[in-house]
């Protein structure tokens, strides 16, 4: 592993690298034109730099004689359309998980009330029972006093 990557306990590299004050302004900005949050889009952003990475990586080639551009277009194609298949894959993914979110934050929501009016019942009830056997006690008294 690179230097600067750790790897977490869940399989997850975590990697570490210092930028000048200028290039972070300028990333952050970004982040806030796109909206995206900032681990979303360090990820979109090291993944857009690799792909043009990659992409000079078969133009190169090409410049080389080592790759003709007829294969050379096929792989970019190939890799195009595995890209765009993983990201519909993720954008389902997000919006199942989204969509289970929602369902759970209702749910969770409808459970957190319904415990809140049974608690309320139930102290009612305490109050009740309390109330009654203050009054059981006073009845055995006044029988008490009475066969006396």
């Amino acid at each position: 592993m690179l230097e600067g990557m750790t790897l977490t306990a869940d399989g997850k590299v975590q990697l570490v690298i210092e930028i000048d004050t200028e290039t972070a302004a300028e990333i952050e900005a970004t982040l806030r034109a796109e909206g995206w949050q900032p681990a979303e889009g360090y990820r979109l952003l090291l993944g857009a730099g690799l792909g043009y990475a990659q992409g000079q990586d078969l133009l190169h080639q090409i410049e080389a004689g080592q790759l003709s551009e007829p294969e050379a277009v096929r792989q970019l194609l190939e890799r195009l359309t595995l890209v765009e298949g993983k990201l519909a894959n993720t954008r389902f993914r997000l919006f199942e998980v989204e969509t289970e979110n929602k369902h759970w934050h209702l749910t969770s929501g409808a459970i957190r009330t319904q415990n809140a009016i049974l608690s309320e019942y139930a102290e009612k009830l305490k109050a009740e029972n309390e109330a009654l056997r203050r009054e059981v006690e006073a009845l055995r008294a006044q029988v008490e006093n009475n066969g006396k």
